[in-house]
């Protein structure tokens, strides 16, 4: 049986477990800040993402936002469907470029004002050697040889 071979250690040590938990819990408390306003972090981050790159394909903004394109796909569908952003160059061989509408632009400036205070609660809790040091491991993390050489299906 495979419980008999993992010990406790390995699956304290296990980086999916470990790095999934902490997202969630970062996620939670940053969807608390903004839920009031009717959207995710991930939407949030989507429409930070549309307003700082201004004419930037999906598929390019997906790699961007690490996200697969399909999620980001499906995000950019609801900000539509609420008329945050609108797409353009629609068609065969033309890649979709997505801005924000007015709505969303204003959505978006309400969003990052909790956006920084959940950011600024974080930082505190951790004390900012520590909030240097993750966002050290996280770059590290995210650039490993072995986790790039892995393409996602």
């Amino acid at each position: 049986m495979l419980q008999d071979a993992m010990s406790n250690k390995d699956t304290a040590e296990c980086m999916v477990l470990g790095t999934r938990k902490a997202a969630r819990a970062i996620t939670r408390l940053y969807n608390a800040k903004i839920r009031h306003i009717g959207l995710t972090s991930t939407q949030v981050s989507v429409l930070f993402a549309i307003d700082s790159s201004r004419h930037q394909s999906i598929t390019d903004m997906a790699d961007n936002l690490a996200l697969e394109r399909s999620s980001l796909t499906r995000n950019i569908k609801l900000l539509e469907n609420r008329q945050l952003v609108e797409k353009h160059g629609t068609g065969k061989g033309r890649s979709q470029i997505v801005s924000l509408t007015g709505e969303g632009d204003r959505l978006m400036k309400v969003a990052y004002t909790h956006w920084i205070d959940a950011q600024s609660q974080l930082r505190a809790e951790m004390g900012e050697d520590r909030w240097t040091a993750v966002h050290e491991i996280l770059e590290l993390l995210g650039n490993l040889d072995c986790c790039q050489s892995v393409k996602s299906t």
